[in-house]
């Protein structure tokens, strides 16, 4: 499935589903529907049946229903006033409008029951991989290599039903009953705070016990990036650093935390390579760095990067099997916590606390498209899913033209108990069509920004070819 196919399929699921949804709602409210159009802009090919054409439109980017009387100020003949969508209650022209959304949010709650009824979902064994030194579980007494079997008598069955009773501890003493050289034991611990940060890069408290779920990462260079220290310095990809300064190195951690707080100033390193034990002087390089969400974050670096270890390659992985209701709730679940965070993420973005570079338009959602549609059909669905949810919520921001916007003005109607003005909802979708295609140049922008060292590299092949 290549890029284009994936993106005309995602797209085309999302926007039928939204549109479907206004139209059966209307059509539940005796709404008469003239157009149900899969796209924008000239007829592609269309079918009238009833009342209504359904057609395919040339420009992909969106669809629409039109409805007799949608437009307050239209003409409209007597005998169809009673199918004008003006002409119905508020309260029926409200619920027609939310219909889009939700049913989108419907689509995606749909697409993951599916998956976790189907396929089921990746869960790993709770076993302790490592515990971390000077941690509440080392002086406990945990050791690598623990299988937990229950906490407080409930039975763990993977790794994340641990977390989650860790987590939501408050505190207080848990009762491990783990499985060590095929004898069990019974563990007393209290969890701990820990500082961490969410995936918006802002710290938070958890509750913590000092458990991984993947071992110790070792301190062998996985690849090294041109053109900076490490590689200047004499660093190779599988050199293992066995000190720095003289401090002996046992982990990619210590290695790191040695780096960071270096503050550029240079390193001896011991390395062993081939059964050879060098020497080499890297001098770290302080540099400005992205995360995924585009906040920038200064730190030191040399350049390299250790080799990939996923918990999928490990013997702790497999796949869990869910029943119809544990798949209902699951989904329902997930569509919440998604939710969740796209609406924090939208308020983060209104406060400046989240960087408006993390905004991607139809480059970015095609490039993502035929990315997982690579990876198979499971992920492919769980992007549409994810985006679905987005366009809901983006589709409910009180922003004239969109759906958000005409429910502000009918939520205005029922308590002034008459229509807002038409000159006024004008002048206010005029101020949002303008703020859309303000919105649509950034995020094309943004989204080329990205792929700048893609697109000149395209034209600089344009220009060997055309040179000779």
């Amino acid at each position: 499935m290549n890029t284009l196919i994936a993106i005309i399929i995602l797209l085309g699921v999302l926007i039928f589903f939204h549109e479907l949804g206004h139209f059966v709602v209307a059509k539940f409210f005796g709404v008469g529907v003239e157009k149900f159009s899969l796209g924008f802009g000239p007829k592609i090919f269309g079918k009238k049946i009833g009342l209504t054409e359904y057609r395919l439109s040339a420009f992909p980017l969106g669809g629409y229903v039109k409805m007799i009387g949608e437009e307050p100020d239209a003409e409209i003949d007597s005998e169809k006033i009673h199918l004008s969508f003006t002409h119905k209650h508020v309260l029926k022209r409200i619920l027609i409008v939310s219909a889009g959304p939700v049913f989108n949010f419907f689509l995606a709650a749909f697409i993951f029951f599916s998956i976790y009824y189907f396929s089921g979902v990746t869960a790993y064994k709770p076993i302790i991989k490592k515990v971390l030194n000077n941690t509440s579980a080392y002086e406990a007494g945990f050791r690598d290599g623990d299988f937990v079997k229950s906490i407080n008598g409930a039975p763990v069955e993977n790794w994340s039903d641990m977390l989650k009773i860790i987590r939501s501890s408050n505190g207080k003493n848990l009762e491990f009953t783990i499985l060590r050289d095929n004898t069990s034991e019974l563990i007393d611990i209290l969890p701990s705070i820990k500082t961490t940060r969410n995936i918006f890069g802002e710290e938070e408290e958890i509750y913590d016990i000092g458990i991984s779920l993947l071992p110790p990462l070792k301190p062998i260079v996985g690849s090294v990036v041109k053109d900076y220290p490490a590689g200047n310095g004499g660093l190779q990809s599988g050199d293992r650093i066995t000190s720095i300064n003289g401090n002996l190195v046992e982990t990619w951690e210590d290695m790191t935390k040695i780096i960071a707080r270096s503050k550029g100033q240079p390193l001896d390193m011991t390395v062993s390579r081939d059964g050879s034990e060098l020497n080499l002087k890297i001098n770290p390089i302080l540099k400005k760095e992205k995360d995924l969400l585009g906040n920038e974050t200064e730190r030191y670096l040399i350049g390299i990067s250790a080799p990939a270890i996923n918990p999928d390659d490990l013997d702790i992985k497999y796949i869990k099997k869910m029943g119809i209701v544990a798949s209902f709730s699951e989904s329902v679940g997930h569509t919440f916590m998604i939710s969740g965070y796209t609406i924090l993420s939208i308020v983060k973005l209104v406060q400046g606390k989240l960087s408006t570079k993390a905004l991607g338009g139809p480059i970015m959602i095609a490039q993502m498209a035929g990315d997982q549609a690579k990876e198979g059909m499971k992920n492919f669905l769980s992007l549409m899913a994810f985006i679905s949810i987005s366009l809901a919520i983006f589709n409910l921001l009180p922003i004239p033209v969109l759906d958000g916007g005409h429910l502000l003005f009918y939520t205005i109607e029922v308590f002034i108990r008459r229509p807002v003005k038409i000159r006024t909802r004008e002048i206010a979708q005029q101020i949002g069509v303008s703020l859309l295609l303000l919105l649509m140049v950034y995020v094309t922008w943004n989204d080329i920004m990205r792929n700048m060292d893609t697109i000149t590299g395209f034209f600089n092949n344009i220009k060997q070819v055309l040179v000779g």
